[in-house]
């Protein structure tokens, strides 16, 4: 039976092969995206469960019979492997599109081309195209797709970009104290907290890497970057992203590749633990929401036995209770005017700003509180403000409200990676990061590879009763339906006049739909470059499915080869 389903799976199916189209084609079609020749398509398909736990006198058997590379974690990576990655990072960032394309072949692009990408999709008309919601992960998925295949160019023996599993860094990680291995240390991304008189990243691996200045000449409507692969970037075109100058005491000030962190005139990265646009939160009565950092720290909180819980289907169902798992959410879980809007947003603040630590009556208090609001919450709705505080999530739903994990590096670094827009500044820690929370998605896929036939949940149609089957009931978390992020960054900006928020998902997030439209994707896979328009996010979904993903990684290796 298994068999018979596999087989009629392998006809449904469309996979990427590990070939180049023949000559005199654009790249191929989706039609041309087969399944590689195999006989034992239940082992390929994975649908015999018992073949993940088959072992030989050598190793686990290998599930897939795909071999993609193999992304791996930073700190795994000989000292030569590991050269050579920094020297290909330092190329995309030194060398212009041209120039490299001439050396290195088509998929070299410039890091601030590619920068580019991001900022499109948080500054499309529609709305924010890149984030809080089902389309996070294949923006981002297609951006470091895009990334990888630029540092391949310039060294290919890498064999793929590394990941940062941020929990290794966290407090009481597995290298917090390891002077040695140590993400923020002067073997890899640099100090913390930024060492010089502007809180720039004076050390490390990455030290002093430039923040581009810009001109209409170098990202405007005339510049090449209006105009690649062949398309028309209506982003670009039509100028969505003319930075401010930043804030200096001259006449004059320059104009960064940043956006809300524009004031900054460094020009270089620079990092802020303590930047007060970040995890102290300010209020509007000028106190600090957080004064000693989120979670009661500056440092980050994440472990990972958290990082297991949103990997987890039996916990995360559905593609956006996996997105509401790993994003944070906010005060949106409860409905204004209830009790637990009034404990969440007052009382709780109220007596964390208390820090009575050692007394036992407060911790009691804030113990109380804590429960009752986790009991109230919605399954699909956690919240970053009990961070630290619980663990086990409500026990009918055996959901654990986690410290989040995407946004969380973001806000504990400050300052460059803080800045939504321009966050690829940060371009080894971003691309990292970003990785691990990739990798848990591909975690989730394979756990919950019987989701493929339905497309894993994501969202295809604007229907309301849809909406609500993906996402189970009201309130929802930042990523929607209905997003509040979207609501708040996009409702009252004249610069997002295509967005109404009335509908469940922005539009061009659905199935269908082409990634970041206005400056799309093309030439990520072999068998298949986008099209006229784009990779969709269905494609990228359908080519990065455990039995056609052109990568993987490392803690998914034994799925491909045996080890």
């Amino acid at each position: 039976v298994a068999f018979g389903v596999a087989v009629l799976a392998t006809q449904s199916l469309q996979a990427c092969r590990a070939v180049a189209p023949p000559a005199g084609t654009a790249g191929g079609d989706m039609e041309r995206c087969a399944l590689a020749d195999d006989g034992d398509a239940a082992s390929m398909l994975a649908w015999n469960q018992r073949a993940h736990h088959v072992a030989t006198a050598k190793g686990r058997r290998p599930v897939y019979h795909n071999k993609p590379r193999v992304r791996r974690e930073w700190r795994t990576l000989s000292q030569e492997v590991k050269d050579k990655v920094v020297r290909a990072f330092w190329t995309l960032k030194n060398l212009s599109t041209e120039e490299g394309q001439r050396i290195y072949g088509k998929h070299f692009h410039n890091h601030d081309d590619m920068l580019f990408l991001h900022i499109c999709s948080t500054k499309d008309p529609r709305c924010d195209q890149g984030h809080f919601g089902p389309h996070f992960m294949t923006f981002h998925r297609s951006l470091l797709l895009k990334y990888e295949l630029a540092l391949l160019s310039v060294e290919p023996s890498i064999e793929a970009m590394p990941y940062w599993n941020i929990a290794y860094d966290a407090v009481d990680g597995k290298y917090r104290n390891d002077a040695e291995k140590y993400f923020f240390s002067d073997n890899f991304i640099g100090s913390f907290y930024g060492t010089g008189p502007n809180h720039e990243v004076e050390d490390g691996l990455f030290k002093n890497w430039p923040v581009e200045k810009y001109s209409s000449a170098r990202f405007g409507a005339s510049s090449p970057l209006a105009t690649q692969d062949g398309k028309t970037n209506r982003c670009i075109k039509d100028e969505w992203f003319v930075p401010e100058p930043c804030s200096c005491n001259e006449s004059s000030c320059p104009t960064y590749l940043r956006d809300a962190s524009h004031q900054y005139c460094s020009g270089v990265v620079a990092r802020w633990p303590k930047d007060p646009n970040g995890q102290m939160f300010m209020q509007s009565d000028g106190t600090a929401l957080n004064p000693d950092g989120q979670g009661g720290t500056w440092e980050i909180v994440f472990s990972e036995e958290d990082w297991d819980k949103c990997a987890d289907p039996r916990r995360t169902q559905t593609w956006m209770q996996w997105q509401n798992c790993i994003e944070m959410s906010t005060s949106s879980c409860f409905v204004p005017g209830t009790e637990e809007y009034v404990l969440r947003n007052q009382v709780l603040p109220s007596l964390l700003m208390k820090k009575a630590h050692d007394d036992q009556t407060w911790i009691d208090a804030v113990n109380k509180v804590v429960h009752r609001l986790v009991d109230s919450l919605a399954p699909n709705c956690t919240d970053s403000m009990l961070l630290g505080y619980y663990k086990n999530g409500p026990k009918p739903h055996h959901r654990g409200h986690v410290p989040y994990f995407h946004s969380q590096a973001h806000i504990k670094f400050g300052i460059d990676l803080l800045d939504v827009a321009t966050s690829p500044n940060e371009a080894a820690a971003f691309t990292g990061y970003h990785a691990d929370i990739d990798r848990n998605s591909f975690h989730w896929m394979y756990a919950a590879r019987h989701l493929e036939a339905a497309r894993w949940t994501y969202p295809t149609s604007q229907s309301n009763a849809s909406a609500a089957r993906l996402s189970g009931s009201p309130p929802y978390g930042t990523s929607g339906p209905f997003g509040l992020y979207d609501r708040a960054m996009c409702g009252d900006s004249s610069h997002f006049n295509e967005y109404t928020g009335d509908t469940p998902w922005l539009p061009g997030t659905l199935w269908d739909d082409v990634i970041n439209a206005g400056f799309p994707f093309f030439n990520l896979f072999e068998c298949y470059d986008g099209g006229e328009q784009g990779y969709t996010h269905g494609d990228v979904l359908r080519l990065t499915s455990p039995e056609r993903t052109p990568y993987t990684y490392d803690t998914l290796e034994h799925l491909y080869y045996q080890i």
